[in-house]
């Protein structure tokens, strides 16, 4: 990223124009879509639910 673009993201937060929203989102490319490879398990009494140790991925999320 270049000093200018960066002066200019800053610039947004620090003085943002009159009546605007200035919001950051973030892409995170890098987050897997995952699935466990079994269905979960219902809650029985004095038993929490039950998840399966593995997982299939799904690709990433975007």
């Amino acid at each position: 990223m270049s000093i200018d673009k960066v002066r200019d993201v800053v610039g947004l937060y620090l003085g943002p124009p009159e009546r605007a929203l200035v919001l950051c989102v973030d892409e995170k490319s890098q987050i897997q879509a995952l699935d466990h490879s079994r269905p979960v398990l219902p809650m029985m009494p004095g038993v929490p639910e039950q998840h399966s140790h593995d997982y299939i991925r799904l690709g990433p999320v975007s």
